[in-house]
């Protein structure tokens, strides 16, 4: 009787340090806005099970915007967040901030203008007088004046008003406004809400009027790289995998958010999940592979950050913000 109580003591004592040793490493994963499809690659390495492949229990949170978002992973509220990398320069470009951008997913810029059709808005000089909407906390709003004047545009001949970003196409819709700045991820969206009114959208991306540079990135604090490397490791290559699902599966991408996510627009959401693929998957990327910062391109998405603020070009080495051996050691 001893020798089995023995053992059984020894036996359930070994299964304790075996769930010890196999537990998952839990990490901190901040949103930079409300779940959409627009961004949906947390949820599907959780719904996915790529987190879970990789031994990570990983706990969502929302921000407001990529400053917010990028302040809660520097404080250390949060280890990874998905925001712009040019939020994450201009930060930088102010005070030493500790955090790094390990992985590109946009290769271009989301920025566009939103229309109508029939509104005779084809170009950015053809919103010379008038009225134009964007969100109050957009980073595209400190573009705009120097895309502008790329542009042989005036911005104090042109109208704008800053609102909040869920009534933006609702005003478009009901016409209140000309033309709108949105993140051409968020098409499908206000495409279906003006198509309930009775109207075609019309999307000019700020790409095609001179906007060049990274955006939307994969970042980490300083401490998560320098404490726990491996499960960034392990992360990086988690989310890498929700990235290309992403791409050749956005009607599942949505489903997977809308199984998590309460009040989800699944059919909608597989629109926005659409719409963010030609961002991911473009030029850039044929050349460079996706998830890749080209040096070259990093620095150009400085200079246009730079100007945004009137910084000197040389007040920050771009990239300096990037860590890109966690990328590299996934995928070569």
């Amino acid at each position: 009787m001893r020798a089995r109580n023995v053992g059984a003591v020894l036996f359930v004592a070994l299964m304790m340090l075996s769930g010890r040793a196999s537990a998952a490493d839990t990490v901190r994963y901040v949103l930079d806005w409300f779940p959409s499809g627009e961004e949906t690659y947390a949820y599907v390495a959780l719904k996915e099970g790529f987190f879970a492949e990789e031994g990570l229990d990983v706990k969502l949170s929302v921000a407001r915007g990529s400053v917010d978002a990028i302040t809660r992973v520097a404080s250390g509220t949060a280890d990874f967040t998905g925001a712009s990398l040019g939020t994450l320069m201009a930060v930088a470009a102010q005070s030493n901030v500790p955090v790094k951008a390990l992985m590109s997913i946009y290769s271009k810029p989301p920025d566009a203008i939103f229309t109508v059709k029939g509104s005779g808005i084809k170009s950015i000089k053809d919103l010379i007088g008038r009225s134009l909407v964007t969100g109050t906390f957009t980073s595209s709003n400190q573009l705009w004046p120097i895309l502008a004047k790329m542009n042989g545009v005036d911005p104090a001949k042109v109208s704008l008003v800053k609102v909040d970003p869920n009534t933006i196409a609702p005003l478009l819709a009901a016409g209140k406004f000309d033309a709108s700045i949105n993140w051409i991820s968020a098409a499908a969206g206000s495409g279906a809400v003006l198509k309930k009114a009775g109207k075609e959208l019309v999307v000019l991306p700020w790409s095609e009027f001179g906007l060049k540079g990274y955006g939307f990135s994969l970042m980490a604090s300083d401490e998560i790289i320098k404490e726990r490397p491996d499960v960034v490791r392990r992360f990086v290559r988690a989310f890498y995998k929700a990235v290309l699902f992403n791409l050749k599966n956005p009607d599942q991408a949505a489903k997977d958010l809308g199984s998590i996510v309460a009040g989800i627009d699944v059919a909608s959401a597989a629109g926005d999940v659409r719409s963010t693929i030609p961002l991911i998957k473009n030029e850039v990327s044929a050349e460079y592979g996706v998830g890749t910062f080209d040096p070259a391109l990093v620095k150009t998405t400085w200079e246009w950050i730079a100007k945004t603020r009137g910084y000197p070009l040389d007040k920050l080495d771009p990239n300096t913000v990037i860590n890109r051996s966690f990328f590299i050691a996934n995928h070569g």
